[in-house]
């Protein structure tokens, strides 16, 4: 009897909690610096949540030590709704995988509630390589062992656990350059410094419409719209490398489960807007509308899939 009072005692709680909610401003962390993709989705969702629930929704940029700095200060806020997490690929999945102790457990400390969008990554080559097809590549790496190399935006990014997965699914021997950001990463590619990058759509694409890049494949399942000339991996002829960049809304754990149902609506009702849409369309990426169930098992999965890669490619971070 105790026990079913404790029970109703919280289901009620959280129901009251649900009714009211919000009441004040929400906040959003980022774990990375303004301008970024997890930065630009955050501020996407931001505004039209913000008029939908007749609140402020600050979106608070926290960067620095591969976004634990932002991830901690959310498990440590108060589970009420009104601090918020837009999580990477890095945080939930890669952090995991790559460092032997973190300060936060993703699967613990953090309640899912909605993945919102994902993006192929795109292997692209400069001009002066001799290979039109990754075939070509990879029949050169093997040729010149080493002789190549391709750039990340730093380890342990999910730029590098495509070309990790790459190497290691083709035995192509093509040297890892990191960099402090897509950006710089980018940008020697496009000057021939390092030969090949695996980079986002949004990082790339203007270069290679103007032929400065010579994109081979996309990592996703499904052929980039943006892109739609560019095979996958898999029909240029690499089975099982399949990576995305996704971006995710979650809260604290113990966050009340009507509090999280109710954010999980109101972000798919401001999403089936077109405009916002077009807004994910311009950065190179695609909605999608998990529910907090299926965002929480693509997280279990993804965390499976880092994990193996990590250790077959020797991947750590300190």
């Amino acid at each position: 009897m105790i026990r079913f009072l404790a029970l109703a005692a919280s289901f009620l709680t959280s129901v009251a909690a649900a009714q009211t909610y919000p009441d004040r401003p929400v906040r959003i962390l980022v774990g990375y610096p303004p301008g970024g993709g997890t930065d630009l989705v955050a501020r996407i969702v931001a505004q039209p949540l913000g008029e939908r629930w007749k609140q402020p929704v600050i979106v608070e940029n926290r960067p620095g030590a591969a976004a634990i700095i932002a991830t901690e200060a959310v498990v440590k806020s108060k589970p009420d709704g009104y601090v918020l997490l837009m999580a990477y690929a890095t945080e939930l999945a890669v952090n995991p995988a790559t460092f032997k102790k973190l300060p936060y457990d993703p699967v613990r400390d953090l309640t899912p509630i909605a993945r919102l969008g994902s993006a192929p990554l795109v292997m692209a080559v400069h001009p002066s390589v001799p290979a039109q097809t990754l075939a070509e590549l990879v029949a050169l790496a093997k040729s010149k062992p080493g002789a190549l190399s391709y750039s990340s935006s730093g380890t342990g990014s999910v730029h590098q656990f495509a070309g990790e997965l790459f190497k290691l699914r083709t035995g192509a021997d093509i040297v890892h350059v990191p960099y402090k950001g897509s950006g710089p990463a980018t940008a020697d590619a496009v000057s021939g410094q390092v030969q090949v990058t695996f980079a986002s759509v949004a990082s790339v694409l203007r270069f290679v419409q103007s032929g400065r890049l010579r994109a081979l494949a996309v990592t996703s399942a499904e052929r980039s719209p943006q892109l739609a000339e560019v095979p996958t991996m898999k029909e240029a002829g690499v089975a099982d490398v399949q990576l995305t960049s996704w971006y995710g809304l979650l809260a604290p754990a113990g966050t009340p489960a009507e509090v999280v149902k109710k954010i999980a609506a109101d972000l798919a009702a401001v999403m089936a807007n077109p405009a916002l849409g077009n807004g994910f369309a311009a950065q190179g990426l695609d909605l999608v509308r998990d529910s907090p169930a299926q965002f929480a098992s693509f997280i279990r999965e993804e965390a499976e899939k880092y994990a193996r890669i990590a250790k077959a490619a020797r991947i750590e971070q300190e």
